[in-house]
């Protein structure tokens, strides 16, 4: 029984006496604008806000990023165009757990967060491309939000194996 409440005690300190002075802070800081009352009395209105209830989707990332691309009609969009395809594919197999690299990890790569926070990135997550760059692997900007495409594959399957090897490889500053 003493080891029960050993364990017992020191799971308490860790999960809410050691945070305890934090917490009154935020509370408080709720209180100010009379918040905290609001969210003991509607908690579902505020549950979106508050807590992070949905997984990420392709269609999460595909709509989170806008895309940089070249001057329309030009010879690099028409690269572009392919590279942005075979970009939607490997979201797609991500999603569909056809590759080793989970949509997490993809949004940890670029952002170095492991979700989308409730009200958005500070700045828009933008996709780029390596036209000067002979890199097989895609590089990425954690500070500015952004990921760099390689142009250089041609077919779907290299682009997708050079794209899990880079990503699922990078546990640093995102150069793969």
């Amino acid at each position: 029984k003493t080891k029960d409440q050993l364990l017992d005690d020191v799971t308490k300190f860790y999960a809410f006496h050691r945070i305890r002075p934090a917490l009154e802070q935020f509370r408080e800081g709720l209180n100010t604008g009379m918040i905290y009352e609001l969210l003991k009395s509607h908690p579902n209105l505020f549950q979106n806000t508050m807590c992070q209830t949905e997984d990420i989707t392709s269609n999460t990332l595909e709509k989170l990023f806008s895309i940089m691309y070249s001057e329309q009609g030009s010879s690099k969009r028409s690269i572009e165009n392919r590279i942005i395809s075979f970009w939607r594919d490997f979201l797609l197999d991500c999603e569909d757990n056809v590759t080793e690299v989970t949509l997490k990890d993809v949004i940890i790569f670029i952002t170095a967060a492991e979700t989308v926070p409730p009200l958005g990135f500070s700045i828009a997550p933008k996709i780029t491309f390596l036209h000067d760059d002979a890199t097989l692997y895609p590089k990425a900007n954690t500070c500015a939000l952004e990921i760099s495409l390689p142009t250089c594959h041609s077919s779907y399957d290299k682009f997708k194996q050079h794209m899990a090897f880079g990503i699922g490889n990078c546990k640093d500053f995102a150069f793969a």
